[in-house]
């Protein structure tokens, strides 16, 4: 069920409803559409639909121009949007899911990768991947743990990441030998070690 401001759902035939979260704010509309396992609903930005067992909700991507949204439908093939503007946009369902399959995965697990290339000079790559929002912090160490360098220090959603380290730091050539670079993403800690060659 919708209102102007506020997605409804109800679980148990309509006895009780809780709002739903998640959709940009903005207006909903009634045309809520169910297909299959998916809930369709048309926002002011957009069509937006959701799969049962989940919690996300995913634009379908209509390659709309900026413009108001005032009504969605959806048949057996396509989706479509009307606009305030006079102008109806449609695209295939089977699309729809195709782009949702593709989608990469989120990580499940904090990791940091061995840097590459290793030995390095001038540059090397590290990756790492952090599997929920978090504060992170990768830095570079030398043998008797003197900091050399802060490569990361932010909040990070959950993704995979990659940055570059450079052997020259603040104007400075390091020299030739072992260095460690660590990773902190709220508890997890983990060290890896490199080697600079000139």
């Amino acid at each position: 069920m919708g209102s102007t401001t506020i997605l409804y759902k109800s679980t148990d035939d309509g006895l009780t409803w809780t709002g739903v979260q998640g959709l940009p704010s903005g207006y909903y509309y009634m045309n809520l559409k169910a297909y299959g396992d998916y809930l369709f609903c048309a926002h002011m930005t957009g069509i937006y639909f959701q799969h049962k067992d989940s919690t996300n909700w995913i634009n379908a991507n209509l390659n709309i121009i900026p413009s108001f949204i005032s009504c969605g439908e959806i048949d057996d093939n396509y989706i479509y949007a009307g606009s305030m503007d006079s102008l109806i946009y449609r695209r295939r369902i089977s699309e729809i899911f195709t782009d949702v399959e593709e989608q990469p995965t989120q990580p499940e697990e904090f990791k940091l990768e061995q840097n590459y290339p290793n030995p390095f000079n001038p540059s090397t790559r590290i990756h790492y991947q952090v599997s929920s929002i978090s504060q992170v912090t990768l830095k570079v160490f030398d043998v008797l743990g003197n900091e050399i360098a802060t490569l990361v220090n932010e909040e990070k959603p959950a993704g995979s990441y990659e940055v570059e380290f450079q052997s020259t730091v603040i104007n400075r050539q390091l020299a030739s030998g072992i260095y460690f670079y660590q990773l902190k993403a709220d508890e997890f800690i983990q060290t890896k070690k490199m080697l600079m060659i000139k």
